[in-house]
């Protein structure tokens, strides 16, 4: 089983003009559109959220991908979306 936690601390610090972030959502590979994504859970509104998520990766090929996310502030825009790329590999290793 292929699985890949992502730790989006970092890539979710995210400051939009001094409005608040009420929503945020990720996307692999493909740009849905926003608020088409897979929703994250962003606390409280604040300027600056910080979070962790778990993004399933079983359903994905063998090969280079990317992982996408964006936010939305308090005035219902959402902001461009932030990406970092990841591999897959096929090979797996018994230790002994």
């Amino acid at each position: 089983m292929k699985k890949l936690v992502w730790c989006l601390l970092c890539l979710g610090l995210y400051t939009a003009q001094g409005q608040n972030i009420v929503s945020a959502e990720y996307f692999i590979d493909t740009d849905p559109g926003p608020g088409n994504g897979t929703a994250l859970n962003v606390g409280a509104s604040s300027t600056t959220v910080n979070f962790v998520a778990t993004v399933p990766t079983t359903s994905l090929s063998a090969g280079f991908h990317f992982v996408a996310i964006r936010t939305k502030d308090a005035d219902g825009k959402w902001g461009l979306f932030e990406s970092r790329g990841f591999y897959i590999s096929d090979a797996t290793i018994n230790a002994t």
